[in-house]
């Protein structure tokens, strides 16, 4: 890898391309396709996911979306990640879940 590096091109295409000309071997566990497997729920409401992404200004996004209809229902933005951050967000989505309800 270390000479991948010096002459800029990736160590992926270096092997690729040695395999090509029968010069490495492939590994057998990295050359099969590995089925997908989607969890993707048919009704909405019943699973929701939580994604973070880092934003260009250096903040955080935390967003929660339905799995089965892709809607967005929640999501904020935080000076860093936390965890603490990810579960407001539910919250703010469902204000009346998440405890009392606001007065």
């Amino acid at each position: 890898m270390a000479v991948a590096a010096r002459i800029g091109v990736p160590h992926n295409t270096i092997h690729r391309i040695l395999r090509e000309k029968g010069m490495a071997a492939g590994h057998p566990k990295m050359s099969r396709r590995r089925e997908r497997i989607r969890r993707e729920r048919t009704h909405s409401n019943t699973v929701w996911h939580a994604d973070c992404k880092l934003l260009p200004d250096g903040k955080w996004s935390a967003a929660h979306q339905d799995d089965a209809s892709g809607f967005i229902a929640g999501h904020g933005v935080f000076g860093e990640a936390a965890g603490e951050h990810a579960l407001v967000v539910p919250g703010r989505a469902m204000p009346g879940a998440a405890g009392p309800p606001p007065q």
